[in-house]
């Protein structure tokens, strides 16, 4: 038996590196680097950093435990646009949930800080809130190009339950209805 190396034909091509990508993973390295400073400053206050004296700072230092969940969901927006697919936005939903717990576990060591299980819970809160717009968005935008791919290929709009597939090389699926399945008496 011969192992025969499969030609670079069967893989999809990669795509290339686009120039918003890059920005939001900046953006994101940024944000990061931003909680893990806030995270691990000794005081929570944001009153303590040299900054103007904006409503939204005083908003932030009355509002502890509150603060999170817009904090953290801002946080995974960039995140969460890298990930391509379902998977890989479960995927770093759970690295983002991961490093919401090991950073409030890590600010045990800061003397002047607490461990707070509600910082935790607002924190996933937050998370999940841009996950979930997040998926709604994906959904939103796969039908949305499933109906203009279909309308440009000539077929029939998709349908909403869902019963319709196109595809071009497969005559198939060439966006004829799939027939309900017969019920036994």
């Amino acid at each position: 038996m011969s192992l025969i190396r499969p030609s670079r034909a069967l893989y999809a091509p990669r795509e290339p590196i686009r120039f918003w990508r890059l920005a939001v993973a900046a953006i994101a390295l940024i944000g990061l680097g931003v909680a893990l400073f806030l995270l691990f400053r000794e005081s929570s206050d944001i009153r303590t950093l040299p900054l103007p004296p904006w409503a939204i700072f005083r908003w932030i230092d009355e509002h502890g435990e509150l603060r999170n969940v817009p904090a953290f969901a801002l946080l995974a927006l960039p995140f969460l646009l890298l990930a391509r697919g379902r998977r890989q936005r479960r995927r770093t939903a759970a690295a983002l949930a991961l490093f919401i717990l090991v950073s409030e576990f890590g600010q045990l060591a800061l003397h002047s800080r607490f461990f707070d299980l509600l910082d935790i819970a607002s924190g996933w809160l937050g998370l999940a809130l841009m996950w979930g717009l997040m998926e709604i968005v994906a959904r939103l935008a796969r039908h949305r190009w499933n109906s203009r791919r279909a309308s440009l290929a000539g077929a029939p709009r998709p349908s909403s339950s869902g019963r319709t597939f196109f595809c071009q090389n497969n005559p198939v699926r060439s966006g004829a209805p799939i027939a309900e399945p017969r019920k036994r008496a």
